[in-house]
């Protein structure tokens, strides 16, 4: 199950990465 761009966005806005940092 692909998170959706919202969870995505949450989730990063919380410092936690499901996928490699772009860096």
């Amino acid at each position: 199950n692909a998170p959706t761009p919202v969870d995505a966005k949450q989730l990063d806005d919380l410092g936690i990465r499901t996928l490699p940092p772009k860096a």
